[in-house]
């Protein structure tokens, strides 16, 4: 049942040969628990087993639930043989032929449930922000020519830095609305160019999670996110004239306690006169 109301609610997908793949339909089954309360337990049947329904050649078992069965070619349908792996009892992978299947192989948990207070759900990120014209991109997607890099991340913010604030008594957004796209957050732990650890990333997550602005705001004047903004300025140059924006600081406060080296970005104390990481005088040029 769940494999039909799956092909018959399929989801659109432009990229497909033939417009559509997979479901966005999923199943949930209302039973109890062992202390007798009420449970919920969803699921989706895979793109594989939809295949098998659609084609009319999985069957259901009449004493095993857990089973299935992928019936014979007849003279009316060719069947191709179907397949699983599973392990002997020496650990070694074996191949099966699917009479039966066990349906463990075609089915995918989803996880349901429904909030313990009668608040109103807010996502923690910033999905409905309506400012951003273009969110940053999502990863896994470099077929479609979306590609994470750091001119992407350059131009996310960009859009934010061309805001000018100057003509409105109040910041039109606010900090978590730079911050709060998981994908961007993601792309910040695992990119290659200037990773984030988790230790570092993490009091950015909390402040996020509990909407605390004056934490975020706070996050980002570290020098991890800072020196981040400094290689974006060179990466993207037009980002320079406004990047003071996307600090959320004072910008004359700031460039009295710390001055960024041309030649390797590194922030120095306003007192010294060299760069500590490259020896490059301050008012040199690289």
């Amino acid at each position: 049942m769940a494999g039909w109301l799956q092909n018959k609610h399929l989801n659109k997908y432009k990229y497909s040969p033939d417009g559509y793949f997979g479901s966005k339909c999923v199943t949930v089954v209302v039973t109890g628990d062992v202390s007798g309360a009420i449970q919920f337990e969803g699921y989706q049947v895979s793109n594989q087993c939809m295949a098998l329904v659609k084609s009319e050649i999985l069957l259901p078992t009449y004493d095993a639930p857990e089973l299935g069965y992928i019936k014979d070619t007849s003279s009316e349908q060719y069947v191709p043989h179907v397949y699983f792996k599973e392990k002997d009892s020496y650990n070694n992978e074996i191949m099966k032929i699917a009479r039966p299947l066990p349906l463990e192989y075609l089915i995918i948990d989803i996880p349901t449930g429904f909030p313990t207070m009668n608040a109103q759900i807010q996502s923690m990120f910033n999905d409905n922000c309506s400012i951003i014209k273009t969110p940053f991109c999502i990863e896994n997607r470099t077929r479609t020519s979306e590609l994470q890099d750091m001119d992407t991340l350059a131009l996310y913010l960009q859009q934010f830095s061309e805001i000018d604030i100057t003509q409105s008594k109040s910041t039109p957004y606010k900090a978590r609305d730079i911050l709060a796209d998981l994908h961007l957050l993601r792309y910040l732990v695992v990119n290659d160019f200037f990773q984030f650890s988790m230790d570092q990333l993490n009091p950015l997550l909390d402040s996020l999670r509990t909407n605390d602005l004056s934490g975020v705001a706070t996050w980002m004047k570290s020098d991890q996110w800072q020196t981040l903004l400094q290689l974006l300025q060179i990466k993207l140059p037009s980002l320079s004239a406004s990047i003071n924006q996307l600090t959320l600081t004072d910008s004359e406060e700031q460039s009295s306690t710390k001055w960024s080296c041309l030649q390797c970005t590194f922030l120095n104390d306003n007192s010294d006169s060299t760069c500590d990481i490259c020896s490059l005088e301050r008012n040199a040029s690289s």
